[in-house]
C-alpha cells in the first residue's frame, strides 16, 4: 500500500469516527461521545504522525528538488496549517477528555468536525494529487 492509499484509508476511519461522535452526540449518549471521541483522538494522532513523518517530508524534498517554487511552498503551507490545525482539535480533545455538558460539546463539535471534514476534502483533492505528481517513486 502506498503512503497515499495509507492516508486515505486513515482517512475513512477518520471520517467514521467523526459520524459515531455525532451520532453518540445526538443520541444524548455521553458515555458514548467519551468512547468514540477518545477512538477519533487516537485515529487522529495516528493520522498527524504519518504526515509529519512522511508526507510532508517528502513532498518538501520533492518539491525542493525540481527548484520550482509554487509547489514547495504550497507543502509549507499545508504543514503550517496542519500544526495549527493540530493545536485546534488538540485543545478541543483536552477540553472534553472529562465530564462535560453535551450541549457544549455539540456546539464546539460542530466548528471541530466541519474543520476535520474541509481539511480532508482539500488533501485529497488538492495535497495528495501534488504528492503523486512531484514525489519519487522510491518515497511512494
Amino acid at each position: 500500500m502506498t503512503l497515499i492509499e495509507s492516508l486515505q484509508v486513515q482517512h475513512k476511519e477518520i471520517v467514521r469516527l467523526v459520524r459515531t461522535v455525532t451520532e453518540a452526540s445526538n443520541r444524548g449518549s455521553l458515555e458514548d461521545t467519551c468512547r468514540e471521541l477518545d477512538a477519533l483522538g487516537a485515529a487522529l494522532l495516528a493520522h498527524l504522525h504519518l504526515e509529519d513523518t512522511k508526507l510532508y517530508p517528502a513532498l518538501t524534498r520533492a518539491a525542493e528538488q525540481t527548484q520550482l517554487e509554487v509547489p514547495a511552498k504550497i507543502a509549507r503551507t499545508y504543514e503550517h496549517n496542519m500544526q495549527t490545525i493540530s493545536v485546534a482539535v488538540t485543545a478541543f480533545l483536552e477540553k472534553y477528555a472529562h465530564a462535560f455538558e453535551l450541549e457544549d460539546f455539540r456546539r464546539d463539535w460542530a466548528l471541530v468536525s466541519q474543520m476535520l471534514s474541509d481539511r480532508i476534502l482539500s488533501e485529497e483533492t488538492t495535497l495528495y494529487p501534488l504528492y503523486d505528481s512531484w514525489a519519487p517513486a522510491s518515497a511512494k
